[in-house]
């Protein structure tokens, strides 16, 4: 590792030196077991994928998602479980992406009429912020597919958002 090599190819060297096809090896506080062989591999993955899978117990990641209720970051297991089967049955299906699809539309057109009215504005350069508008327009889609409102305010008159 002092060579500046990537690590892998540090531990691969290391594999052939001690002549296996499997290493565990400590890596600060992670352990990372590496293994070459084809079998071995299959054996992992099929009958232990649970194991290596999941997620470790981190404390900032309880607290931000309140006790890992948040299926992006709680670790695997039967909650975890429970929270996908409903995920993918009820959230992630293909008829909630096209009943949303007129607000995302909709959401686009005030995208195009605010980028258009930034252009034309005598007051202000041709010059626009892409990054502020995309935020933006994530932002107003967010809030108008789960509030059903653009904003938290009335807007400015250029289709832009407002104070709020």
């Amino acid at each position: 590792m002092l060579r500046k090599k990537p690590v892998f190819q540090w531990i691969h060297n290391v594999m052939k030196q001690l002549n296996t096809e499997i290493v565990s090896i400590k890596l600060g506080r992670v352990n990372v077991i590496t293994v070459s062989s084809p079998e071995l591999s299959i054996e992992f993955l099929k009958k232990h994928d649970s194991v290596i899978a999941s997620r470790p117990y981190v404390s900032s990641a309880r607290l931000v998602s309140n006790g890992y209720l948040s299926p992006s970051l709680s670790p695997s297991g039967n909650q975890w479980t429970k929270m996908r089967r409903v995920l993918v049955s009820e959230v992630l299906t293909n008829d909630v992406f096209r009943r949303l699809h007129a607000k995302r539309l909709e959401e686009a057109d005030h995208l195009v009429r605010f980028v258009y009215n930034e252009c034309i504005n005598p007051h202000k350069s041709e010059v626009v912020n892409v990054r502020d508008v995309t935020m933006h327009y994530c932002g107003n889609v967010i809030r108008k597919m789960v509030f059903s409102e653009r904003f938290f305010g009335s807007g400015m008159d250029d289709g832009g958002p407002g104070i709020e």
